[in-house]
């Protein structure tokens, strides 16, 4: 069901980077009662959480693009939007998703199968730099990456928020 997607992508991206947000993905479930799932994120220059607020405005904009444009959805008799953020533990796939995290824990899978948790202090277009609670810090290029997705805390340090204010620093 690629038509409908590309046809409703064509119609929404533009609107999603008015808002100031990245069209991170793009799906549609079914044909009858559809469900068109847009995740948007902000741009590589923040480390901010896309906020309620700012899912609803964006919510309501593509909305009415969609209202506005019944081609894109001239496949689908009936639909929702659902319109969302990568969420909180998101799977870290390309170099802006790094950059958005530094100084979140990350939990990483090597293409060697070894297993690294730690601390984005910076990204860069090709690798990222990781601090370990061990101690010692380094240089993982994406290319050695399996997987990695951004770990959940509750109960983030003063030393983390330090260590992400510094390196948006050297950005």
């Amino acid at each position: 069901m690629s038509a409908p997607v590309d046809v409703i992508r064509q119609v929404i991206a533009p609107a999603v980077q008015s808002a100031g947000m990245v069209l991170e993905n793009l799906e549609v479930r079914g044909r009858k009662n559809a469900l068109v799932r847009v995740i948007v994120d902000l741009p590589e220059d923040t480390t901010d959480n896309v906020g309620f607020d700012q899912l609803d405005d964006v919510t309501a904009v593509l909305s009415q693009v969609l209202d506005d444009n019944p081609d894109a959805t001239d496949a689908l008799p009936s639909y929702t939007l659902e319109v969302m953020s990568p969420g909180a533990e998101r799977k870290l796939t390309a170099p802006r998703h790094w950059k958005r995290s530094v100084g979140r824990l990350v939990a990483v899978v090597l293409e060697d199968g070894k297993n690294l948790e730690g601390r984005i202090t910076a990204a860069f277009d090709d690798g990222v730099d990781l601090d370990f609670k061990s101690g010692g810090s380094k240089r993982v290029d994406y290319a050695d990456i399996a997987h990695a997705k951004v770990r959940l805390e509750f109960n983030k340090s003063n030393k983390a928020d330090a260590q992400a204010q510094r390196g948006r620093e050297s950005k």
